[in-house]
């Protein structure tokens, strides 16, 4: 249990010495709870609209002043399953909470309604929704939604730590997703306050596809098309499609025109046995394409893979596809099709800045890359078959030795 919350839980139960059944909530409360139930537990709630409504609601029993960076709120939630948590800065000020559950296995905020239209978009609502809020702080929960398990709309800032925000599974269709066939586990567009900033400590962002039927049919884990900055330290981003149906893309990061730095993570882009896609816009780990060429991807200590070779369908797999820049230095890659489809570690047009050695041997990696970004050392070659040489991929070279340039001899491999 972390400082914050034993000072906090320690406080609220100073105040709840007053066995009664129901209590008021303090107007001027620094310290509440969401819980499944609040017998007997003053500054409680046991719904997150509820609670929403009095911190940010205005009205007859709410709170005196909306939290401000002077006056900060922080809800402690318990055990259980409870709705979406919605943030709408985009008329007044919103923000400065900070939401600390019991455990991502415990404390659970979900949309499952199938419903839209928050911040006035067409959009599925996520577990957690936000419209230009500032200093929101989530801790030791999972946000989860049918669709999108946190959507974020225009600027502000947010933290997660040890959160678990998940989009989509087995069965996971409503009436949204039956329109939008999407599932899209964080995801953030532009709108008023100009560029947010997230970060990430420790935290898991996965997306496992819905029951796809209108001919979209995306599994993303990170879609970012704002011009926000995402920091990603120590975690695991996966796109995982749960079902067998015919998908068009399964992207663990894609990058519109903003930022993303990740240090220590994994981005993971995989599909089981059962699948039937063919991936016909991407099977990708991550994607940088945007018109602007605005995007930038930087990742530092991690990985970077993309796994299709569990299926028995052509699934064609590309490591990092872009038109930004693109910096991977200090990055596994793991790049393997489905049947017969073929593996690209870089394609496109960005600045690709992210070298690469592969596993020496006498058989060059069968793999397409980016002039000059790729090497490994042929243990078979010179005169004599049995010198190591270090080759470098050269898009010039289109012999039989592949596109790979001898260093030792200046020349194509042969």
């Amino acid at each position: 249990m972390t400082m914050l919350r034993a000072c906090a839980f320690a406080l609220v139960s100073a105040l709840a010495t007053v066995p009664v059944s129901a209590r008021a909530v303090d107007a001027n409360a620094r310290v509440v709870e969401l819980r499944s139930d609040c017998t007997g537990v003053s500054n409680c709630f046991t719904s997150t609209s509820a609670l929403t409504d009095w911190l940010w609601g205005g009205g007859p029993g709410g709170r005196a002043n909306p939290p401000s960076s002077s006056d900060r709120v922080v809800v402690l939630a318990g055990p259980g399953t409870f709705g979406r948590f919605d943030c709408d800065g985009s008329a007044a000020t919103q923000g400065y909470v900070s939401v600390i559950g019991a455990g991502r296995e415990f404390t659970r905020l979900e949309s499952n309604d199938g419903a839209s239209g928050f911040g006035g978009t067409f959009y599925c609502n996520g577990g957690i929704n936000a419209y230009n809020c500032k200093e929101l702080n989530f801790q030791d929960l999972t946000a989860y939604g049918s669709h999108t398990g946190v959507f974020w709309i225009g600027g502000g800032s947010s933290s997660w730590s040890d959160v678990d925000v998940v989009a989509g599974g087995p069965g996971a269709v409503t009436a949204c997703e039956a329109t939008t066939g999407n599932s899209l586990a964080w995801y953030d567009i532009d709108g008023d306050g100009g560029a947010a900033k997230h970060y990430f400590f420790g935290s898991r962002v996965i997306s496992r596809g819905v029951v796809p039927n209108n001919g979209i049919d995306w599994v993303v884990a990170v879609d970012s098309a704002s011009i926000g900055e995402i920091w990603f330290y120590g975690g695991d981003i996966l796109a995982e499609p749960a079902s067998s149906a015919a998908y068009k893309r399964a992207t663990g990061v894609r990058l519109g025109k903003g930022v993303f730095e990740a240090f220590g993570t994994s981005i993971r882009t995989r599909v089981g046995a059962a699948t039937t896609a063919t991936f016909s816009n991407g099977f990708e780990g991550v994607d940088t394409q945007a018109p602007s060429q605005q995007a930038k991807f930087h990742i530092h200590g991690g990985i970077i893979a993309v796994d299709a070779s569990g299926s028995a369908t052509q699934v064609h797999v590309r490591g990092v596809r872009g038109s930004g820049h693109v910096h991977a230095v200090d990055t596994a890659f793991v790049v393997k099709p489905g049947g017969t489809g073929t593996a690209t570690r870089l394609v496109g047009n960005a600045t690709f800045e992210a070298p690469f050695l592969w596993p020496g041997g006498s058989s060059p990696p069968n793999v397409t890359s980016v002039h000059g970004a790729d090497l490994f050392v042929d243990t078979a070659a010179g005169p004599s078959q049995n010198e190591a040489h270090l080759m470098v991929y050269d898009t010039q070279c289109t012999g039989a030795g592949g596109p790979w340039r001898d260093m030792a001899e200046n020349a194509c491999r042969q």
